[in-house]
């Protein structure tokens, strides 16, 4: 992402400057940048298909230089907790949390698999609602994700079988990752490392949720349970409206 005078930013494919480097750095950074190109196209296309929303962050404009965007100040979900958790009352939480399932209701209504949800794929706007962003691994009906062929290392946490094909239903798993992440402030296990975390999902140990207010939708979710994200979403807003 490249800002534009602090009203927008682009995004656009890799670029690098490989002037001087062995023919090995050459070929590997070539490979970057085809991959890259190809999940700009594949982002283009995917805001193509998707109606203007507003909870998916609105594209400006496509153009053969990327994407433009609107540039949201407070940045992702997840660094927004790291630094203000503690002054995050309840109202804006649920807000974000029925922000998010309601976009992922909206994208799979559409046939689009996001293929990479987390805390930090979700932009927190002005009006401190939540938008969802970043659809470069996203598949569709007819596309496998491009998502698979990245290392899940860092959002092992939101993926219960890091190496398969994404699905409905891996969005789903992950939304309940991110609905734990925006009620605790923390990330699922998250002081345990990758393999310990895959064998646990595996074995269906999951984190603690006694006490969380979205803990049996958040189970839900982990255990597979949902077979529709609008599901899920009448789900949230019955226990949105329940507590309130």
């Amino acid at each position: 992402m490249v800002a534009l005078g602090g009203a927008a930013v682009i995004k656009a494919p890799i670029k690098h400057n490989t002037t001087g480097c062995s023919q090995k750095v050459i070929e590997s950074a070539k490979n970057r940048e085809e991959y890259s190109e190809t999940c700009i196209d594949r982002e283009k296309l995917i805001y193509r298909i998707l109606p203007k929303d507003p909870n998916i962050l609105n594209c400006l404009a496509i153009t053969s230089k990327g994407i433009y965007f609107p540039y949201l100040r407070h940045g992702n979900v997840r660094d927004y907790l790291q630094m203000h958790n503690h002054r995050l009352d309840k109202n804006t939480r649920d807000q974000w949390i029925e922000n998010a399932v309601c976009a992922i209701a909206t994208i799979h209504a559409h046939g689009v698999v996001h293929s990479d949800i987390s805390a930090r794929n979700f932009l927190v706007a002005d009006d401190f609602s939540i938008k969802l962003c970043d659809f470069a691994g996203s598949g569709t009906d007819s596309l496998e994700s491009l998502a698979q062929e990245e290392s899940p290392e860092e959002e092992s946490p939101y993926q219960i079988f890091p190496w398969s094909p994404r699905t409905n239903k891996t969005d789903l798993f992950a939304l309940g990752s991110f609905i734990y992440e925006v009620s605790t402030g923390l990330r699922p296990f998250v002081d345990i490392d990758d393999e310990e975390i895959e064998r646990r999902y595996a074995a269906q140990i999951f984190p603690c949720l006694d006490g969380l207010k979205y803990c049996e939708i958040i189970s839900k979710c982990w255990r597979l349970q949902y077979s529709s994200a609008r599901i899920l979403e009448s789900d949230v807003l019955r226990c949105a409206q329940s507590s309130s």
